[in-house]
């Protein structure tokens, strides 16, 4: 980011700490503090006035450079005679101007804007301007791209540009960099607010995963209104750089596909708070796990944090399977709960003869016995979401029966086997060469492609399916 780069070229920033009440915008306490850019932490040293309950606050940090805040909000309780000393992590920060007020930050904006690094093609001419080298890229300009809209968000793509400053041996050379922008707006008289950039981002991820997994990018800005957010990994890194598909950057004459952008952004956002959408759906923490698990930095052999795509694809079955699984025992509950009425019946006749744990069992009320009988399997749950969104499963019968197993021995411990597990969380394959005395003469070490990069495949082609179908 070329402001990030002007922010961390100072080693830290001293300044006046503010406590800040998300309430009403109110400052509940002063003190001092000290941004440390280097291990990105934000010291603050409060003295508090009030002892009591203060609701959710945050820190915010003023300089002569403007405010700073980790984008973390907490609840704050303050004990007697205390001084308070807090240190948060600043891996994802606000920046904004002096010009602003310090509760800027509690506003709600119109829209919010991002940027990516990409690339169009080979630099086009060089101007000289007062006395510096302008480098300027063919088709950095200005240019709207695409657009699309879903419920109350609207997406716009366009090209821009941003500047770097180099500063050479011989002569300055200011250079116009290209970049890919995304405005994100409402349609409606709402708008966005910080507690939103995290869902935001979450968004564009997986977009990035859906539209473009195998290129490489960099999210150079966040924007809103004069609210500059950084985060910690930026990077939006190909999935696979040895594929054909791979390439350096998105260009301005891709197909973009950010109807998907605005479907995931409705999805997660949830403006009107329905039971389906978001966090409160299965769907939504599904695609968190498949996010966190994608632009994570993992174990170059040995992949420990496949669970996660195990329980996102349990997650995504279970809830897009859900209403038909529902729809089918409704049309056989009539047929079903008389015959689990037969069967609790027989078992009452000779439950004195039967082991108490057998006896406990089965002479549960009928409505817990039924729900036992209509729960549906893992294996059913992915039947159906295959059925729903047209996918053949024949085509992923091995990997899913692979991952069966693995759920069943991670999570029900049925027949566990570490060797199959360790195998098949494998990314690395090793060949060791031994002498004709046993010794080890070398060993070479390979990436191959295993049950885990199917599965991530699997997910891919479950979510966009489902985002095809999408309509709410």
């Amino acid at each position: 980011m070329d402001k990030e780069n002007r922010i961390f070229r100072q080693a830290s920033y001293l300044g006046k700490a503010l406590l800040i009440s998300t309430a009403d915008g109110s400052i509940v306490a002063t003190g001092e503090g000290q941004f440390d850019t280097t291990e990105r932490k934000l010291h603050v040293h409060f003295d508090i006035p009030d002892i009591g309950e203060h609701g959710e606050v945050m820190a915010v940090l003023q300089t002569n450079a403007g405010y700073f805040s980790p984008l973390q909000i907490y609840s704050h309780t303050v004990i007697p005679f205390g001084h308070n000393t807090r240190v948060h992590s600043m891996d994802t920060f606000l920046h904004w101007p002096l010009s602003k007020p310090s509760n800027y930050i509690l506003e709600v904006f119109p829209k919010l804007d991002l940027f990516i690094k990409t690339g169009y093609g080979e630099e086009k001419q060089i101007i000289d301007k007062d006395g510096k080298k302008v480098v300027v890229t063919k088709r950095a300009e200005w240019q709207e791209l695409a657009n699309a809209e879903h419920g109350k968000y609207t997406v716009k793509a366009f090209s821009t540009f941003g500047t770097s400053f180099n500063r050479g041996n011989v002569d300055d050379v200011i250079r116009v960099l290209p970049r890919l922008g995304f405005t994100v707006g409402t349609n409606d008289s709402g708008g966005f607010s910080i507690r939103d950039i995290h869902k935001l981002i979450q968004a564009f991820q997986f977009y990035w995963i859906n539209s473009h997994d195998y290129k490489d990018g960099e999210i150079t800005a966040i924007r809103l209104g004069e609210i500059q957010c950084f985060i910690v990994s930026p990077q939006l890194k190909a999935f696979a750089s040895n594929v054909t598909q791979y390439r350096e950057y998105v260009a301005v004459d891709d197909t973009l596909e950010i109807e998907y952008l605005a479907k995931l952004i409705h999805f997660l956002l949830n403006p009107d708070n329905k039971k389906n959408l978001s966090s409160a759906s299965k769907v939504g923490p599904a695609l968190s796990r498949v996010g966190a698990w994608r632009f994570k930095e993992r174990h170059r052999t040995i992949d420990y944090q496949v669970i996660d795509l195990v329980f996102a694809l349990q997650s995504l079955c279970e809830d897009i399977a859900d209403d038909t699984i529902k729809q089918a025992n409704n049309k056989t509950k009539a047929e079903t709960q008389a015959g689990v009425t037969a069967v609790l019946e027989k078992i009452d006749e000779i439950k004195e003869d039967l082991p108490e744990n057998v006896r406990n069992f089965y002479l549960q009320d009928p409505k817990s016995i039924y729900g036992f009988i209509t729960r549906p399997t893992f294996m059913e749950s992915v039947r159906v979401t295959f059925e729903r969104l047209g996918i053949d499963m024949s085509e992923h019968q091995a990997v899913i029966k692979e991952i069966d197993k693995a759920r069943r021995q991670i999570v029900h411990s049925e027949k566990y086997d570490g060797e199959f597990l360790v195998e098949l969380f494998t990314h690395g394959t090793t060949t060791v060469e031994k002498d004709e005395q046993g010794r080890v003469k070398s060993m070479a070490f390979g990436i191959k492609t295993g049950s885990v990069d199917k599965l991530y495949d699997l997910l891919k082609i479950i979510t966009r399916a489902y985002l095809d179908q999408y309509k709410d």
